[in-house]
C-alpha cells in the first residue's frame, strides 16, 4: 500500500508540475503546503508555506513527494500573490547518509541528501527521492526524443523535432547539449 500511495502521489506531482510549468508566466511563485496534522514529519512542517520562484534550484530537490507516504503538495501563486512572500533562494546543501548494507554481499551502502537549512536545522527529501519527478520525468522524454531522432535519417529527424520544439514544455526541458544539436539540426 505504501509503495502503491507513494506512486500514485509521484505522478500526481510530475503532472501538477507540467501544468505549473505552463502558467508560470502568470504564476512565477511557488509555495510549499503540508497537511499539518498529527502523521506530518517535522521537515515537511517546517516546509509549509515556505514560497520561492518558480525558477529557483530548491524546487530541484524540495519538490514533493519527500518521502514515502508524503501528502504535501505546491502551489502556484501569482506575482501579486508571490513576490512580497518570497524567501532568497537558500543555500543548497548536501549529506552523505548511510542506508545500511548489502544484505548479500555486506557493503556499506550511501546516499546524497540534498536540502536547505531552516532554522538551523537541515530538512531534506529522505534518501531515494532527491529530485523533482515531474522535472525529472520531462528531463527524460526531452532526452529520450533527442536519442531516437540523432538514430533516424536528418530530414525525419528534423520535421519531428521542429514540431516538438513549438511546446515550451518540450524545449526547457533539454539540456544545453541536446538544445545545441537540436539546434543545429534544425539550421541544417
Amino acid at each position: 500500500k505504501t509503495i502503491y500511495l507513494t506512486n500514485m502521489q509521484s505522478a500526481y506531482m510530475a503532472g501538477r508540475y507540467a501544468e505549473m510549468m505552463d502558467s508560470v508566466d502568470t504564476h512565477p511563485y511557488w509555495q510549499y503546503v503540508a497537511i499539518n496534522d498529527s502523521r506530518t514529519r517535522d521537515s515537511h512542517r517546517r516546509m509549509h508555506g515556505r514560497v520561492y520562484a518558480a525558477a529557483d534550484p530548491v524546487w530541484d530537490t524540495m519538490y514533493p513527494p519527500l518521502d514515502f507516504r508524503c501528502r504535501c503538495r505546491v502551489r502556484p501563486l501569482s506575482r501579486a500573490a508571490g513576490e512580497s512572500r518570497a524567501l532568497p533562494s537558500p543555500t543548497l546543501e548536501t549529506q552523505t547518509v548511510d542506508i545500511g548494507s548489502n544484505e548479500y554481499t555486506g557493503e556499506a551502502r550511501y546516499a546524497q541528501r540534498t536540502g536547505i537549512r531552516i532554522n538551523g536545522k537541515f530538512v531534506a527529501p529522505n534518501a531515494g527521492f532527491n529530485s523533482n519527478p515531474g522535472k525529472s520525468l520531462l528531463e527524460r522524454t526531452a532526452r529520450l526524443a533527442v536519442d531516437k531522432a540523432q538514430a533516424v535519417h536528418p530530414e525525419i529527424a528534423r520535421v519531428a523535432l521542429k514540431k516538438m520544439m513549438e511546446n515550451d514544455r518540450f524545449s526547457r526541458s533539454l539540456d544545453a547539449a541536446a538544445l545545441a544539436w537540436v539546434k543545429k539540426l534544425l539550421e541544417g
